[in-house]
């Protein structure tokens, strides 16, 4: 018998003091004897606790992060006796306020899965043990993320989003940065470390990469010029190695990438003014030889203007950064058929505004760098993942718009990477920094 959520109400009487319970009033003496009757079974008592169970101590004996499915896996011990429910609490490094994500009033469910987090999200969790007699237990609180900022850089000179990895050169591997005034390429090792510096165009010194690929031979960047658009292909001494242009004049050279097997494709489109903008006339994905530059197939795709590619196992993605098609389409590499994508302008949860980079990363998952929303986003084939990011120069923060020098209107760039071991590097364009985080 529970008594503790009855309220009692004294009121005097002639003879004998009366009391209601349950509506119904009885004299002292029979309250005693009801009380007495209590005192003989162990049950919960708030008359005197030291009749009421002991309850166990709750607390997590597992908690797995994971990146692959974007969740928290909790599991805890399972209570005893006079148990009620078990009651999940959240808490983020972003918020102060605590939020009840799971309750259960089943004894033996004793795991739970948080799902739909971000990334590089710091999440508190407790599990709070409560007994049908009202008693209270805490857990000791367990935290984790994924996608966890590891680390930074400064590059000497305004960045223009271009950004590559060349995994395993003598042990380590080098990471690629385009920059502007002046425009080079600059290469780092893996932790920051400057090795060396080049100009984009050996001969005219005044050409700007904005999408840059590598391999263990060198660098391949894509060039704007007065010339037009083209590949410059370096060693890894900054030696340029082949120039390569679209067999059109007017065809611009939109992105290049490797793909799994090693293969190094161009994308070249061909535009033409129209009311509102540019729209495509034809889009072709080159693959080239990576020693000489010489084409060695064509793949025709659905006419699109791109703004980088991403290349998987069999498939291929384009980066579409403006227009009703906003957000990325994915075609197969071997007959140029649009498979699926992702159309959707906007700033919830896999839409877009103004995407500007992407890659695949471990289990073909697929990153892109929202620009104008200041974050990256997760991808499974169509289906939205995860993300990270916000607007500003802290340490949780990127600035992919801004104004390069000597130029007026403003510029949404960036550039992103994924090495060997699953670690996902972002060019911070505008906070003019390499921001790296975990697998």
């Amino acid at each position: 018998m529970s008594l503790i959520s009855r309220k009692w109400r004294a009121e005097p009487a002639r003879g004998h003091r009366r009391v209601e319970l349950y509506g119904r009033r009885f004299p002292c003496i029979g309250l005693l004897i009801v009380l007495a009757a209590c005192h003989d079974a162990p049950r919960d008592n708030p008359v005197d606790p030291t009749l009421t169970p002991a309850l166990e101590a709750v607390q997590f004996e597992a908690a797995l992060f994971d990146s692959r499915t974007a969740t928290a896996t909790l599991a805890w011990n399972r209570s005893t006796d006079g148990f009620e429910r078990y009651e999940i609490q959240r808490q983020t490094d972003e918020a102060d306020d605590i939020s009840i994500v799971h309750l259960t009033s089943a004894i033996d469910d004793t795991m739970f899965v948080d799902t739909g987090l971000d990334g590089n999200t710091e999440y508190s969790y407790r599990v709070i043990l409560r007994s049908t007699a009202g008693q209270e237990l805490e857990s000791a609180p367990v935290s984790g993320q994924f996608h966890r900022r590891l680390r930074e850089w400064q590059v000497p000179a305004q960045m223009t989003g271009g950004l590559a990895i060349a995994d395993d050169i003598g042990g380590e591997n080098r990471i690629y940065v385009a920059s502007t005034g002046p425009n080079q390429i600059f290469q780092f090792t893996s932790r920051g470390e400057l090795l060396r510096a080049f100009s984009t165009d050996p001969t005219a010194g005044e050409e700007i990469a904005l999408f840059l690929a590598a391999d263990r031979l060198g660098v391949y960047a894509q060039v704007n010029g007065e010339s037009g658009t083209y590949l410059n292909a370096f060693d890894l001494d900054g030696t340029r190695r082949f120039r390569w242009a679209p067999r059109q004049a007017d065809e611009l050279v939109t992105g290049v990438a490797f793909s799994p097997d090693g293969e190094l494709w161009v994308t070249g489109t061909m535009v033409e003014a129209a009311t509102g903008g540019l729209i495509a006339r034809t889009t072709r994905i080159y693959r080239l030889d990576a020693l000489t530059g010489n084409a060695v197939d064509t793949l025709t795709v659905e006419p699109t203007i791109i703004n980088g590619v991403a290349l998987g196992e069999g498939i291929g993605v384009a980066v579409i950064p403006v227009g009703s098609h906003t957000g990325f389409s994915v075609f197969d590499m071997f007959t140029g058929e649009v498979l699926h994508g992702v159309a959707r302008r906007g700033s919830r949860n896999g839409q877009f505004n103004f995407p500007v980079a992407a890659v695949f990363g471990r289990d073909n998952r697929l990153f892109i760098v929202d620009g104008a929303n200041s974050r990256v986003q997760v991808f499974r084939d169509s289906d939205y993942f995860t993300k990270w990011g916000e607007s500003g120069e802290g340490p949780d923060a990127f600035r992919f718009h801004g104004n390069y020098p000597g130029v007026t209107t403003g510029t949404v760039a960036s550039g992103i990477a994924v090495d060997s071991a699953g670690s996902i590097y972002v060019a911070d364009t505008f906070n003019n920094r390499i921001q790296v985080f975990e697998p």
